[in-house]
């Protein structure tokens, strides 16, 4: 989730929030490609005979029969001390396996599949707008008090306040009010956070909003009381933090490490209870990545991906690294709709088809990037990447390129103005030469003069907040949450590409809104995101993979493929209480 890469915040001053803000349709939706499943990662391993008598841990959840014994059940990765352990005190100076102290209202399994976790339901109220979210009951803090709907709404309000300044503020400006209370306009009870009673929540977007449970991954709030009675920092010291978690702190020493230990007190769903007893996060040595994995107690560690091709490359390690999606970020060249001659479709087309992205994705990446035919990655919701039809849409086809090129009065590049390409250093070396390997394309199959430049980030952002971008550009977009509307709303009016069609957004619009099955839904999107790959508003080059090193005494369901044949960790594992934390376990060796 780095601030510095791609995400609908980014371009929140360009024109608002991409998401819904028409009505839904009862259309009939068309038809979608089918998507077969790939495989990814290493094989899974064969169950191992067991070697231990049944092990419950404090509790009640009992070991496999080959799990090592309890007092080894201790999972090290590398991640730091933190400014914070908690998500709604600060979201970019926070770290790995944090937010421990409490529960979400939902969570993710590794299909992403979106399932219980503090609410035990949800609905949306007529108009779309608004959604009811129910809570368990008997949910305790470690202090005795019970998790209530009040927690989460005096959590909220913190969030919204200005002179708490969150950092992740932006992230709810689609909230009824929110924007006004953060700017200081309103208080901050009048966000749309509700207590209807003390176990039930009422959410009020500012417009019709299927996605807003989705958008709430991050609900993991503060105990009120605690607020009030230690301020908002008392989860930085063992003695005043409280959990409603199957985890507690018990330990914490600033830029060497902190742990976390099974909360003896925990009331909250079983399901989440993990097998290990103990998580230690530890600062890395000041030695390079993969000699601190090999030399230490770590078992986990989310690494780069000059790392991830390093480790690869050890016969030692090549079993231990997978490549997941993080936030399903895909890289693509980005067309100005804005200055000739890129209002010609022919010549969108013509510097898309000329490119052979597979062969030069898998030189150049490796198993750290996909080749990329459509925006949104294989895995992610409503995705069609893996279906026959994706390669279609911007085929690599020379001939009809340069055909095109000279229909649009450019015969073998001639007359075409020299293109300076830029690429901002956020995507590292392999963004770097992908764009090479795109601008020399452009350079042999259309004879038309292209050299990447390098920029910096913060001022290729200005330049396209302010239509100065350049003609063409290669830079990458990311996920928020799990929902087309968070990846596709680039496209709308004003945003990315001076691609202004009033036609897409009443497509994105209607889907965005729609509340309807999730099939329906999921097929308005692809006719959505099939327009923008039509018109070649851009032309994705590859999906980036993040490398992880897990060791291999590391199993369990969590380490079982996905839907689609993917190993690991998956998001948000890095960011909290994921699934795979309370899927897998340290079997003996």
């Amino acid at each position: 989730m780095s601030k510095r890469k791609m995400t609908r915040r980014t371009f929140l001053g360009l024109a608002g929030m991409g998401v819904a803000t028409g009505l839904a349709a009862c259309a009939a939706p068309t038809g979608r490609p089918s998507v077969p499943a790939v495989s990814g990662g290493p094989a899974t391993p064969a169950v191992p005979t067991p070697t231990t008598a049944p092990q419950a841990n404090v509790l009640g959840k009992v070991l496999p029969p080959d799990a090592a014994p309890l007092d080894k059940q201790v999972m090290v990765v590398f991640g730091g001390t933190p400014y914070t352990l908690d998500r709604f005190i600060s979201m970019y100076q926070s770290s790995g396996l944090t937010s421990p102290y409490s529960l979400g209202l939902v969570r993710f399994n590794k299909n992403y599949d979106l399932l219980p976790a503090a609410a035990e339901s949800w609905s949306p109220a007529e108009d779309g707008k608004k959604w009811i979210f129910k809570l368990r009951r008997g949910i305790k803090w470690s202090d005795g008090n019970e998790l209530t709907a009040h927690d989460y709404v005096a959590t909220f309000q913190l969030g919204a306040s200005p002179e708490h300044a969150w950092d992740f503020a932006w992230y709810y400006l689609n909230l009824k009010n929110w924007g006004e209370a953060t700017a200081g306009k309103v208080p901050v009870s009048e966000i749309g956070v509700k207590a209807l009673d003390d176990y039930t929540l009422e959410f009020e977007a500012t417009s019709p909003a299927p996605y807003l449970p989705s958008q709430l991954i991050w609900s993991v709030p503060l105990s009120k009381a605690a607020l009030e009675k230690h301020g908002k920092f008392y989860n930085n010291d063992v003695a005043t933090s409280v959990t409603c978690s199957p985890l507690k702190l018990t330990e914490w020493s600033k830029d060497k490490r902190f742990v976390l230990e099974l909360n003896e007190k925990y009331t909250g769903p079983a399901e989440m209870i993990p097998w290990y007893t103990k998580f230690v996060s530890e600062v890395p040595a000041a030695i390079d990545a993969v000699t601190a994995f090999q030399s230490s107690d770590v078992l986990w560690m989310r690494t780069d991906a000059t790392t991830g091709r390093v480790a690869e490359a050890d016969p030692s390690l090549a079993d231990q690294v997978y490549w997941m999606y993080g936030d399903f970020r895909t890289y693509f060249v980005g067309f100005n709709f804005a200055m000739k001659p890129f209002d010609d479709i022919r010549v969108r087309q013509a510097l898309s088809m000329c490119f052979d992205r597979a062969p030069i994705v898998q030189a150049v990446a490796g198993r750290g990037g996909v080749p990329a035919y459509t925006f949104l990655a294989a895995g992610f919701p409503g995705s069609w990447e893996n279906s026959p039809e994706a390669k279609t849409i911007q085929p690599f086809d020379v001939e009809k390129a340069k055909q095109l090129l000279a229909e649009a009065g450019y015969p073998n590049g001639q007359g075409f103005p020299k293109l300076e390409i830029p690429v901002t250093p956020i995507g590292g070396q392999t963004a770097s030469l992908i764009a090479q390997g795109f601008a020399a394309e452009v350079k042999n199959q259309l004879g038309i003069e292209a050299e990447v430049v390098n920029r910096d980030w913060r001022v290729f952002i200005e330049e396209v907040r302010t239509n100065r971008a350049a003609a063409v550009w290669v830079d990458s977009y990311g996920m928020d949450y799990l929902d087309q509307s968070n990846m596709l709303g680039v496209f709308t009016s004003n945003r990315l590409t001076n691609w202004n069609n009033e036609t897409y957004d009443a497509m994105f619009n209607e889907a965005a809104a729609y509340a309807g099955p999730k099939e329906e839904r999921d097929a308005k999107f692809y006719e959505a995101e099939k327009m923008v790959l039509s018109q070649f508003v851009i032309c994705p080059l590859y999906h980036e993979r993040i490398p992880y090193l897990i060791k291999p005494q590391v199993t369990g369901p969590g380490m079982e493929p996905d839907k689609i044949g993917v190993r690991g960790s998956h998001w948000p594992d890095d960011y909290g209480l994921g699934e795979f934390w309370f899927t897998t376990y340290i079997k003996n060796m």
